[in-house]
């Protein structure tokens, strides 16, 4: 079996339209999505180096997939069991 790289434009979760990855993050109630190029690596599997606490971090450990649906009009979340 052939190994894809795993870089935006080969991930379906990427937007050329609007040059973002899919994935949400939810901040502070806020729902965002990465500003991404075609060719940049998988920022959510690889490390990257935060400048505000001087350390490499990954998002391995953070990253769930979480389900959204509507309930009397008001959107829930529901995390996966552990």
């Amino acid at each position: 079996m052939k190994k894809v790289k795993a870089i935006c434009k080969n991930c379906q979760l990427f937007m050329p339209e609007t040059n973002q990855c899919g994935i949400v993050v939810v901040h502070e109630g806020k729902h965002l999505r990465l500003p991404v190029e075609p060719n940049d690596e998988c920022f959510y599997k690889e490390e990257w180096f935060n400048p505000i606490t001087n350390a490499s971090e990954n998002f391995n450990d953070e990253v769930k997939e979480i389900r959204m649906f509507e309930d009397n009009g008001k959107v829930r979340f529901e995390e996966p069991q552990e």
